[in-house]
C-alpha cells in the first residue's frame, strides 16, 4: 500500500514537474508512469537489498559469538528490518531529489533552448524520439537531447547563414536594380513588364506603374540594320540573348537611340520563365560619332569638306554620272601669294582670308555641288552635269571676281587673287586622282600664264607636268651627283672700264641634255625646295673657288650669289652662310648676295631682319630686277643695301626711249641719294654703255663685255684684268657704297 502510494505520488509530481518544465507541451501519461516507475522500483529494491544485507552481516556476527536469538531479540531484528529500509529510502529519496532537481534544471535549460530555437526557426519539440531511442540504448536521455539540439543547432545555423546570405544577395541585387545607370525591365514568359527601375523611368519618362503589364519593347520606332523586331525576339528564344541598337521614343515623344541587351531566364525544364531587359541612351555617344565623323571629313578652320570626303563624293559622283551618261567638272582653285599674306600679316590673319574666301566660294555655287578645302590655300569645286566649256568659264570668272572683292582684313581692306584649273569627266579622266591631277596641272598652267585666270586641261599640259616630273627626279639625282658647273659673267666698272666684280651663275651638265640653262631647273627646284640644298651648293662653290682665286693672286673685286625666297624665309640660311664661310675660309666681304624685289616685299620685316644679319658678318647685299616692283625711297632706306640693279627691260631700248632714259635716270638718282652703287645689266652695245654713263652708272654687266663663262674662261680674263689694270684705281668700287651702312 505505501509502495503503491509513493509510486502514485512519485509519477504525479515527475509528470508535473516534466509538464511545467516543457510548458504547454503535454507529455503523454503512459511516458510518465514508466519513468516513475522505474524510479520507484530501483528505490525499493536498493532498500531490501541493503537491508538484507545488513541482517545477513548482524546475523553472522551474532552466531560466531555461539548465541541463540531469544524472543525480544527477534522482534528486536523485526524493527529492524522495518526501520532500515525506511531510513535508506530516505536517504535514497534524498540523494535522487537531489538528482532529479539537477535534472530538472538540465531540462529547464534544453527547455529554453528548445523553445528558443521553436520561437526563432519555427522547429517541433520532437527530441522526444531521442529520449525513447537511449532508453534503449541505456543512455542518459538528457545528454541524447544535448546532442540532438546540439546538431539541430549547428544545423539550423548553417541553414540561416545560407538564408542571410540570400537575403543579402537578394537585398544586394534590388539595390544594383534599384540604383543602376542603365535601365533595367523584367517581363513575364507573355514579354509583359513585371517591373522596372528607376533609371528605366529617368531615360523613358514613363513610371513603372505606367508600363506595368505593357508588352517589352512596344515602344521600339527603328531598328538601324532593319532586322525586324520579329527576328530579333526569335534570336533571343534560340540564343538567349540579344544585343544592338535601336530607336525608341519616350514618352514625349522624342526619339532616341539606345543599346539595348535582352536576355532569358529558364526553370529546369529549360522554358522561359522571364525576360530581362537592359539598355541605356546612346543620344551622347552617337553624337560624338557623328562629331568625330565630321571632324575626320570636314576641314576644322572652314567646315568645308575635306580631301577625304572629296575624295568619297567625287567616286560617288562619277560613278552616278558613268550610269546616268552626264558630265562633270573639278575647278582647282589656288590663291595668288597666299604665303606672303601669312608671313607678313601673320597666320591668324591668313586664316581669316581663308574662311572668308570658303564662305565667298560656297555663295557662288549652287548647294548641290561641293566646295572642299585641300589643304593650306588650295581648294577644288565639284560641279554636277556642267552644260560646256562656257558655261565652265562663266562659272570660273566668277569665282575669280567673288576672291577679288575687298576682304577687311587686319584694319583694312585686302585684295587678292586666285587661278583655277579645270578638268572634265570623261574627257579628262575617269577617276578620282587623275581628274584631281589634271585640274591641278591646268591650275599651274592658269599660274604661270599671268594669275587670276583659269585654264582648261589639255593634253600639252600633260606633257608639261609629267616633264615637270621628269625634272624633279632628274634634279634630285643631280644633286646628290653634283652634276652642277659654276658660270661666272664679269661687271665693269664705268670709270676705269676694268673687270670689278663677277656674278656667279649656275649650269646644270644634264648627262642626257649636256649643259642646262637655270630656267629649265631652277622654277622647279623652288616649287619642290630643292632650291634650299642646291643653294647651299652654290654658295659653298662659289666661295671654295674664290679662296682658290685669292691664293692664285688674281681675286675679283667681288662676286654675286642669286638667292632663292625659300633661302631667305628658311630659319637657319643665316646660320648655314656663317657655317660656310668658316669651313672655307673665305672673306666675307668678297660674297655678295643679290635679292629681287618680290622677294623681299613677300615679308618686309622679316627679309630686313635676314639681311640685317648677313649685313653683320661683312656679306654685300644687292637688289636685283629694280624698277619692276614697288621701289620708294623709304623703302630702301629700310633695308641694308649696297647697290641695286637695274632691271634689263630698261635698258634694252636706251636711248631709243625717251621713257627708258627717264626711268634710268630716276633709278640712278634714287640709287644715289640712297648711297648705294648702281649696275646696269643686259648690256649688249656700245651706245647702251655710252648712253649709262652719261645717266651716271657705277657698273655694267653684259654680253658686250662677256656672256657667262666657266671658269677657266673667267679665269683667263681675270689673269688679263689683273695684267692691264694692275695700277689702276677703281674709284667706282670704292664710291658711294663705302660710307654706306
Amino acid at each position: 500500500m505505501v509502495q503503491g502510494d509513493l509510486f502514485t505520488w512519485l509519477t504525479c509530481v515527475f509528470k508535473t514537474e516534466l509538464n511545467n518544465w516543457f510548458s504547454e507541451k503535454v507529455v503523454p501519461e503512459k511516458n510518465f508512469h514508466s519513468i516513475a516507475r522505474q524510479a520507484i522500483s530501483r528505490l525499493v529494491i536498493g532498500a531490501v537489498a541493503l537491508a538484507i544485507l545488513l541482517a545477513l552481516i548482524s546475523y553472522e556476527i551474532y552466531n560466531v559469538d555461539g548465541h541463540s536469538w531469544p524472543i525480544s531479540d527477534a522482534l528486536e531484528w523485526i524493527g529492524f528490518l522495518v526501520i532500515t529500509p525506511l531510513v535508506v529510502g530516505v536517504i535514497l529519496m534524498v540523494i535522487l531529489g537531489r538528482w532529479m532537481l539537477q535534472s530538472a534544471r538540465r531540462v529547464r535549460a534544453l527547455q529554453e533552448a528548445v523553445e528558443h530555437f521553436s520561437e526563432q526557426h519555427r522547429v517541433t519539440l520532437g527530441f522526444v524520439r531521442a529520449l525513447v531511442r537511449a532508453r534503449g540504448q541505456h543512455r542518459d536521455e538528457i545528454a541524447v537531447v544535448a546532442d540532438a539540439l546540439e546538431e539541430m543547432a549547428d544545423k539550423m545555423e548553417r541553414q540561416e547563414n545560407m538564408r542571410m546570405r540570400e537575403q543579402a544577395k537578394q537585398n544586394l541585387w534590388a539595390q544594383v536594380f534599384d540604383s543602376s545607370l542603365d535601365a533595367m525591365v523584367i517581363a513575364a514568359r507573355d514579354r509583359r513588364l513585371l517591373t522596372a527601375n528607376q533609371a528605366f523611368t529617368r531615360i523613358t519618362g514613363y513610371t513603372e506603374q505606367e508600363v506595368l503589364g505593357s508588352e517589352l519593347l512596344a515602344s521600339t520606332v527603328h531598328i538601324p540594320n532593319e532586322t525586324p523586331l520579329e527576328k530579333v525576339w526569335q534570336m533571343v528564344e534560340e540564343k538567349d540573348y540579344w544585343a544592338g541598337e535601336l530607336l525608341d521614343k519616350r514618352k514625349d515623344g522624342a526619339l532616341y537611340p539606345r543599346w539595348l541587351s535582352l536576355s532569358v531566364v529558364r526553370d529546369e525544364g529549360r522554358k522561359i520563365v522571364n525576360y530581362i531587359a537592359v539598355f541605356k541612351d546612346i543620344t551622347e555617344q552617337k553624337e560624338s560619332e557623328a562629331r568625330f565623323i565630321y571632324q575626320a571629313n570636314h576641314d576644322r578652320l572652314t567646315g568645308l569638306p575635306n580631301r577625304h570626303l572629296l575624295h568619297d563624293r567625287l567616286a560617288r559622283a562619277i560613278r552616278l554620272a558613268e550610269r546616268n551618261q552626264h558630265k562633270l567638272a573639278l575647278l582647282f582653285l589656288d590663291l595668288d601669294n597666299f604665303k606672303w599674306v601669312n608671313d607678313s600679316l601673320g597666320h591668324a590673319t591668313g586664316d581669316q582670308l581663308l574662311i572668308s574666301v570658303s564662305q565667298r566660294l560656297q555663295a557662288s555655287v549652287r548647294s548641290s555641288d561641293t566646295v572642299a578645302r585641300l589643304g593650306g590655300d588650295e581648294f577644288v569645286v565639284l560641279l554636277q552635269q556642267p552644260s560646256g566649256h562656257q558655261e565652265l568659264g562663266a562659272i570660273a570668272e566668277k569665282l575669280i571676281q567673288a576672291i577679288e572683292q575687298p576682304i577687311f582684313l587686319g584694319g583694312y581692306d585686302f585684295h587678292t587673287t586666285s587661278s583655277i584649273g579645270i578638268s572634265l569627266y570623261p574627257e579628262d579622266g575617269q577617276e578620282a586622282e587623275i581628274l584631281l591631277k589634271h585640274a591641278d596641272t591646268a591650275m599651274y598652267a592658269a599660274k604661270a600664264g599671268g594669275k587670276s585666270g583659269f585654264r582648261f586641261f589639255d593634253v600639252d599640259m600633260n606633257r608639261q607636268a609629267m616633264a615637270r616630273v621628269e625634272v624633279e627626279r632628274d634634279l634630285r639625282r643631280g644633286i646628290q651627283n653634283q652634276e652642277f658647273e659654276m658660270y661666272y659673267q664679269p661687271k665693269v666698272c664705268l670709270t676705269s672700264n676694268r673687270l670689278c666684280g663677277l656674278e656667279a651663275l649656275i649650269r646644270w651638265q644634264h648627262p642626257r641634255y649636256g649643259t642646262v640653262l637655270p630656267d629649265y631647273f631652277i622654277p622647279v627646284a623652288e616649287e619642290t625646295a630643292l632650291i634650299i640644298p642646291l643653294g647651299e651648293w652654290v654658295i659653298r662653290a662659289v666661295c671654295e673657288q674664290v679662296v682658290v682665286w685669292e691664293r692664285m693672286g688674281i681675286t675679283p673685286h667681288r662676286v654675286a650669289v642669286n638667292l632663292s625666297i625659300l633661302q631667305v624665309e628658311s630659319d637657319a640660311f643665316v646660320d648655314t652662310v656663317e657655317q660656310i664661310l668658316l669651313e672655307t675660309g673665305t672673306a666675307a666681304k668678297l660674297i655678295e648676295f643679290e635679292l629681287t624685289e618680290s622677294m623681299v616685299l613677300r615679308n618686309p620685316t622679316r627679309s630686313a631682319k635676314v639681311l640685317q644679319r648677313l649685313r653683320k658678318l661683312g656679306i654685300h647685299l644687292a637688289l636685283d630686277d629694280f624698277g619692276t616692283g614697288y621701289s620708294s625711297l623709304s623703302y630702301l632706306k629700310q633695308l641694308p643695301l649696297d647697290a641695286i640693279k637695274i632691271d634689263r627691260s630698261f635698258i634694252q631700248n636706251i636711248p631709243n626711249s625717251s621713257e627708258d632714259n627717264q626711268i634710268v635716270r630716276m633709278i640712278v638718282a634714287l640709287g644715289k641719294s640712297a648711297q648705294m652703287i648702281v649696275v646696269a645689266e643686259g648690256v649688249e652695245t656700245v651706245l647702251q654703255r655710252d648712253s649709262l654713263a652719261a645717266l651716271g652708272c657705277d657698273f655694267l654687266q653684259g654680253f658686250l663685255f662677256s656672256p657667262p663663262v666657266p671658269r677657266r674662261e673667267i679665269e683667263e680674263m681675270l689673269k688679263k684684268n689683273a695684267q692691264e689694270f694692275a695700277a689702276v684705281t677703281c674709284s667706282g668700287c670704292h664710291g658711294p657704297s663705302s660710307s654706306h651702312h
